[in-house]
């Protein structure tokens, strides 16, 4: 005796499920695994899979406890099993169909198909459900589904057709038949039982002049020696695929090629192949005999037995007697072997993310069209191809270029004083932490011949190019930078005073890429959207930017080597001009001048006073004793210059302020 109160409380199935293996009900709680001491196949099983049959004991599951059976309980006034709380077995977490097809990563991979796992398999729709659906289309409704036993994972009408049409190569495929029974379509798997057993004194003699019992032979060449079967399968996206059968050993030529417009496994339509290659070897020999009348029960689609052969009846006659087509019948044709399955392997799920990317307004000449931002990117993974989209309307976007490699791209650690341009520093270093990419040491000619250029800086304060003759790993993805040229490519003006640590780092290689953009683009704002190539700008994955005008690789560089000498009346001022294109011959006699005229504006001044400003078409200026007495109340041994070349697109460009003596 125990405190137990019957009819206290509700069961719950805590586990319910079947394995989608041939016979699975007959124990369902066994389970095919190599690895397992427990593995086992349930009673009389051929080892084969078979989705339906985990199908039928799920729906049999809950239609039963959602019956009459499940009793009421008296004392909660609820039913004996709780019916949503019966758990089916079992619903993998792993995402589907990247497992079971990435068997690389998961082991038990290879168990899932004649397992106990419902993930793929509950939407598979049964015959039943697919032939009223088809049936009701075409306004039929007379019909009889419940013989019919297969499943499907998808079924297609691609075009106009009758109803007939729509089934008869499903149907054919499947072995399922269909004949009318008392104004009734009935729909039944070819696979029976006899439903009559008889001997040749059963059979009617009706015709003095015709054989009780006839049988013809076809001969082997119009037997088929190979079945193709077309179908879609869901484990490769739904694409089209085909599965074939030989037979071998025979002299035949014929081929039969059945077009599926359904979607299964590549298992079930091998199966389905091999079914329709031994049903057409299996029917060569075909019968015709009579029965009494009597034998009224009997339609098209039952199975009888005749002395020691088992019929499938093909037609049926009425007149004085019943007259029956028929054809030999294996009932073992319909338990192929099993069949391999594709044992697909999933592509790698892409992750992307939203790319860092930086839009730069450089001071160097080195493309074709100087004045365009210059991207550098990347993401991590790195999507293959970052497309770069300019904004062209209120809402739209056109494609510029894309970009195939990620850029070495990091942020500084340390601060980074002001240094003498075009000079090396020994003294100074940079540390760097990167984000993707690596750094390496050069010579000192591959220095000086323009290798390790990188930027630093930020989209508001502008960059500044430099140069690193040595590039020495202190830690992960973390280097100090030595042996530094600063101030190169005519960014002089954006060498600050001191730039503090945080300051983003690009290594300026191939990876690093100009936008395509016209001048009169580029000296206004633009809006971009950087993104993986393969997927929709407006996708979260798209990165958005704007940037101002990007002129400033066609500001003139600032004039060098200023003097200042006395001579009569007055005193000479002169400097050597810059050039930002083509200049780094030693040979040319004078470098090229790079802008469409020559042209200076120089300032004199007092502290930050300009005291005369002047226009000059020369590299030079007479400043006379009179005009520093006008100015300045007094001549003057020294002078306080401002002196910038000026160009036609942008003005003045970078300027040179120095202090002048005689």
């Amino acid at each position: 005796p125990t405190q137990w109160v019957p009819q206290s409380k509700p069961f719950w199935f805590t586990e319910a499920g079947c394995p989608a293996i041939d016979k699975g009900t007959n124990q369902p709680n066994l389970f095919v695994d190599a690895k397992s001491a427990e593995s086992a196949v349930p009673h009389f099983s051929g080892g084969q899979r078979d989705d339906l049959i985990q199908n039928r004991y799920l729906l049999a599951l809950q239609q039963y406890w959602g019956s009459a059976a499940n009793t009421m309980s008296s004392v909660y006034g609820q039913k004996m099993v709780d019916v949503s709380r019966i758990f089916h077995w079992c619903w993998d977490a792993r995402p589907h169909p990247v497992f079971p097809a990435r068997s690389d990563v998961w082991a038990d991979a290879i168990n899932v198909a004649r397992g106990h796992w419902l993930n793929g398999r509950l939407g598979a729709v049964d015959a039943a459900r697919l032939i009223g659906d088809i049936a009701a289309r075409y306004g039929l409704t007379n019909i009889d589904t419940a013989a019919a036993a297969f499943l499907l994972d998808g079924f297609a009408l691609d075009r106009p057709m009758s109803g007939r049409e729509a089934l008869e190569a499903l149907l054919n495929a499947e072995a399922t038949d269909v004949a009318e029974s008392e104004g009734v379509l009935k729909f039944f798997a070819r696979k029976k039982y006899p439903a009559l057993s008889l001997e040749r004194e059963d059979l009617v003699d009706a015709k003095a002049d015709a054989p009780i019992h006839s049988a013809t032979r076809l001969q082997e060449t119009d037997l088929p020696r190979a079945v193709r079967v077309a179908y879609m399968d869901p484990d490769i996206d739904f694409r089209s695929a085909t599965v074939s059968r030989q037979r071998g050993g025979t002299a035949s030529e014929r081929e039969i090629i059945l077009s599926l417009p359904a979607a299964v496994t590549q298992t079930h339509a091998q199966m389905r192949a091999d079914i329709l290659l031994e049903e057409a070897w299996t029917q060569r020999s075909r019968q015709t005999f009579q029965l009494p009348p009597s034998a009224l029960a009997l339609e098209p689609g039952d199975i009888v037995t005749l002395g020691d052969e088992r019929l499938r009846l093909t037609a049926l006659q009425d007149g004085e007697a019943r007259k029956l087509e028929a054809v030999l019948f294996e009932p073992a044709v319909y338990d192929p072997p099993p069949a391999p399955s594709r044992n697909s392997k999933a592509e790698v799920m892409q992750v992307v993310a939203q790319p860092h990317a930086l839009l730069m307004d450089l001071a160097f000449v080195a493309s074709e069209q100087p004045a365009t931002p210059w991207l550098a990117a990347e993401a991590e993974p790195w999507p293959g191809t970052l497309a770069v989209l300019q904004k062209s309307g209120s809402a739209s976007f056109t494609l510029n270029r894309t970009v195939a490699a990620p850029a070495t791209m990091g942020v500084t650690l340390s601060a980074l004083p002001q240094g003498l341009p075009h000079r090396l520093d020994h003294g100074a270093t940079l540390d760097v932490k990167l984000e993707s990419g690596a750094l390496a040491s050069v010579s000192r000619e591959e220095l000086l011949g323009g290798a390790n250029i990188a930027a630093i800086g930020t989209e508001v304060t502008g960059f500044e190019i430099i140069q690193f003759e040595v590039a020495t790993l202190i830690a992960v993805d973390t280097y100090r930078l030595a042996g530094l040229l600063r101030a190169q490519g005519g960014s002089t003006a954006e060498m600050l005073a001191s730039r503090v640590a945080g300051q983003d780092f690009v290594l300026l290689n191939d990876a690093v890429v100009p936008a395509i953009a016209t001048l009169p683009e580029a000296s206004l704002p633009s809006t971009w959207r950087i993104g993986p190539a393969f997927l929709d700008h407006a996708h979260p994955s798209y990165l958005e930017k704007s940037i101002g005008s990007t002129l400033r690789a066609l500001r003139p560089l600032a004039p060098v080597h200023p003097r200042m000498k006395k001579v009569a009346g007055g005193v000479e001022l002169s400097w050597i001009r810059q050039t930002r294109v083509a200049g780094d011959s030693w040979d040319l006699a004078e470098v090229p001048l790079g802008e469409e005229s020559e042209s200076y504006r120089l300032d004199i001044l007092d502290g930050s006073t300009v005291k005369r400003s002047v226009t000059l078409s020369a590299p030079n200026h007479f400043y006379s004793d009179a005009a520093m007495t006008t100015d300045f109340g007094a001549p003057q041994t020294s002078l306080h210059v401002r002196v910038a070349q000026l160009s036609a697109v942008v003005g003045a460009g970078t300027p040179l302020e120095r202090l002048l003596n005689v």
